[in-house]
């Protein structure tokens, strides 16, 4: 209507300025009786004469005639700008398919093709203090320096000469009431490989927990604040089917062809080391149980080199929101309702962020309904720092930290002592 408007000079006598519309935007006598009938009666007011247009007509005659011209410009302008908007929507979503926030988080937990991030919280409780730094310490000079500062420390401790010594002397009491061990007696702890022996320090199903306060934060800084109380360190190993062509545990959990993994043996044998973990928790009174995605790193990595099923991306998918459910089952069916369980998950690679979306599918489970109020994820968190500040809160100083650890069986630490693995979880717990 505007675009056929007459110039600037003779708005007032335009057809759109009729007597009934000029009462409606005036105050005159009567003009609420019609102002309210006047969008519905067609005889009263033509259908080009809507509220809007009116309401622009109203704006027209407010200014001069010499600024008229502009305005109408200004308003042609902003008319075209949202009819390109409008075509823009149309040619993005042309069958009006767009949808909610809500809509898409709900679509993304029903599509098995999408990988779940934090950009949604589904429903589940986080922690993002850390969601934008960087997870460990990339100076490989500062780990050296505060690992060999951790050797010096240890052999001080131990009375030894020089780190790697034997510790033949050691006064025992040293680590009275420190360590605990767990030690699984089913007929499964005695095939294959599972029994401690030769060069197995720890069995495939038993649970070592020690004391440890943390010197050292996430970026190998010394904690400076004042009392730091202990919490558990439970290590416990995962199953090694996948590190390597050589993986150690490959050979137990598969089909008599060696060429193939046994999936439900190898689940069964993973929720049962996470079974005797939980006793273990249970049985030191923990109430915050620390926990990554356990066994999900190395030790499956290069499963395709055994089993080339698993070449497929899609089978390790699978694989992965397997255990993760598996685990997740675990910590809702055995720990008590009192225990809160944090979650550390990374997305910063693309394997922590394959791992991030089995454990939050597995926490949107109907089978893990239970335990999702009683569960915190924290984003890029640090194991071992968390477990320090939970047992350093005045809150908890009367409750058990427990952080479990993804051990290796023949060295516990793993290659703490030489470089690399600066994502590894042995290799970082020595802080």
């Amino acid at each position: 209507e505007l675009n056929e408007a007459p110039g600037a000079g003779e708005v007032e006598s335009s057809p759109v300025t009729t007597q009934t519309q000029r009462r409606w935007r005036r105050g005159v006598p009567g003009a609420a009786e019609e102002s309210s009938a006047a969008p519905a009666a067609s005889s009263d007011v033509p259908p080009s004469q809507a509220p809007d247009t009116i309401a622009a007509v109203q704006l027209m005659d407010a200014i001069s005639p010499k600024d008229s011209a502009n305005w109408r410009t200004c308003v042609n302008l902003f008319a075209f700008w949202g009819l390109c908007r409008q075509f823009l929507n149309l040619w993005q979503d042309p069958l009006g398919e767009r949808v909610s926030r809500a809509q898409q988080e709900q679509l993304n937990i029903y599509d098995p093709r999408k990988l779940l991030r934090d950009d949604f919280d589904y429903g589940l409780t986080w922690d993002i203090a850390y969601a934008r730094r960087p997870m460990g310490q990339t100076d490989q000079n500062l780990r050296n320096w505060r690992r060999d500062g951790t050797k010096r420390k240890v052999a001080e401790v131990l009375g030894l000469h020089r780190f790697g010594d034997l510790a033949k002397n050691v006064d025992s009491r040293i680590l009275e009431g420190t360590v605990h061990v767990w030690l699984d007696n089913t007929p499964r702890s005695r095939e294959g490989n599972a029994p401690a022996k030769g060069t197995y320090l720890l069995g495939r199903y038993d649970v070592v927990a020690a004391k440890a306060v943390a010197d050292l934060d996430r970026d190998w800084k010394f904690i400076k604040h004042g009392l730091r109380r202990h919490f558990w360190v439970a290590h416990a190993a995962a199953i090694n089917i996948g590190e390597s062509r050589s993986a150690s545990d490959f050979s137990d959990f598969s089909y008599p062809d060696r060429r193939h993994l046994d999936v439900g043996a190898y689940l069964e044998a993973m929720r049962h080391i996470l079974e005797n973990v939980v006793k273990a928790a249970t049985a030191l009174n923990v109430e915050h149980f620390v926990f990554l995605p356990f066994g999900m790193g190395a030790f499956i990595r290069h499963l395709q080199l055994k089993d080339s099923r698993f070449e497929d991306p899609r089978a390790m998918h699978w694989l992965r929101r397997s255990i993760a459910k598996e685990l997740i089952g675990v910590l809702a069916s055995r720990t008590e309702k009192r225990v809160q369980v944090h979650l550390c998950l990374a997305f910063n690679t693309g394997e922590a962020s394959n791992n991030a979306d089995a454990f939050l599918r597995a926490l949107l489970d109907d089978g893990a309904r239970a335990l999702k109020p009683r569960t915190i994820i924290h984003t890029n968190g640090d194991c071992l720092e968390l477990a320090q500040q939970l047992a350093d809160e005045p809150y908890n100083w009367r409750t058990n930290v427990m952080l479990v650890n993804c051990a290796n069986r023949t060295m516990l630490g793993n290659h703490w002592f030489e470089d690399g693995a600066a994502m590894a979880i042995d290799e970082n717990l020595h802080r």
